[in-house]
């Protein structure tokens, strides 16, 4: 296709592009729509059409819709709101001790601890870089300063390894042991403990006699990890509390801790 035939079509899906519902897109979802177009042709191997690219006056008519669209839909309230979640206070995170959410009573609520610690201490953002967790990135050692875990990261979502990232560092991180009954560390060290080696995240199993934390060899999917914290934050009866939406496993929920320190 040639690029008068393009703009010209890209005109028209840009007036006519509406959900399955029938409704408009909003204005920023419209214009990751086109990006994903462009995307698709650069992976076509069709490199002379950048439409969004001022210089290319080809399309300069396909822009001047594009941002008469966009300018009409903000004007209709379509894309004016942004989802954000509210952090995770230390209040809400004393309630998820309080209520038994976190504490060593099973293999789930000790999977918990991990899991929301993990987020807040190691950074841990997406739910791939869960998924993607093993055992021997975390070591619990001593120094001079006392007693630690210490967490090796690997790639991620903004650390992807290879030549372009030559310049930068993979997450290297320690936590020292704060003493009292809820040493993370300690919690941590009993789930290493019980899980072994391997995979991170095991589907846990009920307690057999004095035998309290099991965990089967099934990892825990990529789905039921999206929604763990939604699945502690309802257990502890933080959702739907005073509009709080606390319901992301991104560390950027949580609020920080002084705890930890790179290596």
């Amino acid at each position: 296709m040639d690029a008068e035939s393009m703009d010209f079509w890209l005109q028209q899906f840009i007036m006519e592009a509406k959900k399955k519902k029938g409704g408009d897109y909003p204005s920023k979802s419209l214009y990751y729509i086109v990006c994903g177009l462009i995307r698709h042709l650069r992976d076509m191997n069709v490199n002379d059409k950048h439409f969004l690219d001022e210089k290319d006056g080809r399309f300069a008519p396909f822009r001047r819709v594009l941002d008469a669209k966009i300018k009409d839909l903000l004007s209709k309230g379509l894309g004016t709101k942004t989802r954000k979640a509210d952090p995770i206070s230390h209040e809400d995170e004393e309630l998820l001790w309080v209520n038994g959410v976190f504490g060593k009573s099973s293999a789930t609520t000790l999977q918990y601890i991990v899991f929301y610690y993990n987020c807040k201490l190691f950074g841990l953002r997406g739910r791939e870089e869960h998924r993607n967790l093993d055992c021997d990135q975390f070591e619990i050692d001593i120094d001079s300063t006392g007693k630690l875990i210490g967490f090796m990261g690997r790639n991620n979502k903004t650390f992807k390894g290879g030549l372009g990232h030559m310049q930068l560092a993979n997450k290297d991180i320690k936590h020292y042991s704060q003493g009292g009954p809820r040493c993370i560390i300690a919690y941590f060290e009993e789930y290493l403990k019980a899980v072994g080696s391997g995979t991170f995240y095991r589907k846990p199993l009920n307690m057999i006699g004095k035998d309290r934390f099991r965990y089967g060899k099934s990892v825990l999917g990529v789905n039921k990890l999206h929604g763990l914290m939604r699945e502690l934050c309802t257990k502890g009866g933080l959702l739907g509390h005073d509009s709080f939406r606390k319901t992301h496993l991104c560390n950027r929920n949580l609020e920080p801790t002084r705890s930890f320190k790179r290596r």
